[in-house]
């Protein structure tokens, strides 16, 4: 569903959408950094919010937990090892796993 959508339907208001886009951003945006200090690319993740009873909206899952995350290894670099802590590495050079922690 597109955003705006959403915003139309009434499933988030147009202020709350905002707030979680940026800070989606944001935790992406570091999790490059942290990934890029691996050698790794992080292509695509998700992150879900949720309002509390108190209001607030609070990053409620797993970030960058093996079946939220894919990473590429720099087409540059040798892709590091993986092992059963770091997800699994396969031959066209993508790596999944919770790489960026």
């Amino acid at each position: 569903m597109a955003p705006a959508d959403m915003v139309k339907e009434k499933y988030i208001t147009q202020e709350d959408y905002d707030y979680c886009a940026k800070a989606a951003l944001a935790i992406f945006k570091l999790g490059q950094e942290e990934a890029a200090k691996r050698g790794l690319i992080l292509v695509d993740t998700k992150y879900e919010f949720g309002r509390a009873s108190d209001g607030k909206i609070y990053l409620i899952d797993e970030v960058r937990s093996r079946p939220n995350l894919r990473v590429l290894c720099d087409a540059l670099q040798e892709c590091p090892a993986a092992d059963a802590d770091k997800g699994s590495s396969h031959p066209t050079g993508t790596a999944t796993g919770p790489h960026t922690r």
